[in-house]
């Protein structure tokens, strides 16, 4: 890949990680400890981080294989990404800041939504960058598990007291 094809792609990495930070400073990383207390609670947080961090690397690889592809349907897709990734911070506020945990798991149909909306136009402009973004649904799905699961246990303990 030549550095004019190079700078565009690290560009949205860094764009992903920015948001990806701004995460960590609206909704913390406390919440999956308080949910699995120790010990499980701190490999979470290692867990989670180091899977997410990741994530937004690829999700901003894929970004910049969109923008690289120079095909007409490029700015509807990169639109759809930002839409998602704005999501994903109100997702993460919800689960940590809202003091009702259910914001969180109302606000997990819409993330998915928005990331099947984004992974369509990826895939038809590049099998690559929406093979990328389908690592994030992927995931989310599986915290969606481990969410419903997490809750239905705050939701017994709370009823046995």
């Amino acid at each position: 890949m030549d550095g004019r094809r190079i700078v565009p792609v690290l560009f949205f990495v860094v764009l992903c990680l920015v948001v990806l930070w701004s995460v960590e400073q609206f909704a913390g990383n406390e919440t999956q400890s308080v949910w699995l207390g120790p010990p499980l609670g701190r490999f979470a947080q290692f867990g989670f981080g180091f899977v997410w961090t990741t994530l937004f690397v690829l999700t901003g690889v894929a970004a910049g294989l969109i923008w690289n592809s120079r095909h007409r349907g490029r700015f509807l897709a990169l639109g759809f990404l930002a839409s998602q990734l704005c999501l994903v911070v109100a997702w993460s506020i919800a689960w940590s800041r809202v003091s009702w945990w259910g914001a969180g798991l109302i606000m997990t149909p819409l993330l998915l939504a928005a990331m099947v909306a984004t992974v369509i136009p990826f895939l038809r402009i590049s099998r690559m960058a929406g093979g990328l973004l389908l690592l994030n649904l992927v995931w989310v799905l599986i915290v969606l598990t481990v969410d419903g699961a997490v809750l239905s246990t705050l939701d017994m303990n709370q009823t046995q007291h």
